[in-house]
Order: C-alpha cells, then sequence, then structure tokens
C-alpha cells in the first residue's frame, strides 16, 4: 500500500530513509525488494504474505535416497542416492528410466583400425632430380 506523503516525511526526518510503500498484508516497511503478482495490483514483504502460506512449511526439505530411502542430509541439493551404489543399482533395476550409459562400463577390445594415409607421409621426401 502507498504511505501518505507525511509518513514518508516522518520516515525520512525519523530514520533517514525514504520509504513510500508498505506490505499489503502485514504493513511492514518495503526496501527495493518485494515480491508481486503478474498483472494484480499489490506489494508484499515475502512470499508467504502474498500467498497466505508459508511454502517452506509446506515442501519438505529434507529429501531421501530413491534406493533406500535414508535422508540425505549433509549431501549436496541436487542429490537423489546417498552413494554411488545406490545410484547404480537404481539405475539398472529401474524399468522407467533405462539408461545405456554408465561411466564405470569398460571398454570393450575393439581392436584398432588400419591406418589409411595414402602415401600422405611421403611429402617431406625431396627427391633427388639428375643433371
Amino acid at each position: 500500500m502507498k504511505l501518505k506523503p507525511e509518513q514518508s516525511q516522518k520516515l525520512l526526518r525519523d530514520r533517514g530513509i525514504w520509504i513510500t510503500e508498505a506490505c499489503d498484508r502485514c504493513t511492514q516497511l518495503l526496501g527495493s525488494v518485494r515480491w508481486t503478482r503478474k498483472d494484480e495490483p499489490g506489494e508484499w514483504c515475502s512470499r508467504a504474505c502474498r500467498d497466505g502460506v508459508d511454502t517452506a512449511v509446506s515442501r519438505p526439505t529434507a529429501k531421501t535416497c530413491l534406493e533406500c530411502g535414508i535422508p540425505l542430509e549433509g549431501k549436496r541439493a541436487d542429490s537423489q542416492f546417498c552413494s554411488g551404489v545406490h545410484r547404480k543399482r537404481f539405475t539398472k533395476s529401474s524399468t522407467a528410466k533405462k539408461v545405456a550409459f554408465i561411466a564405470e562400463t569398460p571398454i570393450g577390445k575393439q581392436g584398432l583400425m588400419d591406418v589409411q594415409n595414402g602415401g600422405s607421409t611421403n611429402t617431406l621426401i625431396r627427391r633427388v632430380q639428375g643433371l
């Protein structure tokens, strides 16, 4: 909500800050950071004030391993497994997502192909011409 000019002047005299708006829900003063919605009037101090629900509470932050269900606390935020063994086991047994390439798959003995230079190595040899 917009502050009255008298309120803005009082904040400038008392605190040394120039603020023209406050949160539409809790009336907390808004600085440069604010939460809005596209094509809707209003500005809020946080996502919780804007949506009316604290999304951090509604969305669980502790994820678990897809293979064994152990909490992944202390792992990276994008971790899905507690170890490489469980990642490989899940990938191998999963029917929904078959992965053809696994990083630790050994390369088979394929043999080397025959080199075909077409005589390009002979370009450095200078032919001797007779008189």
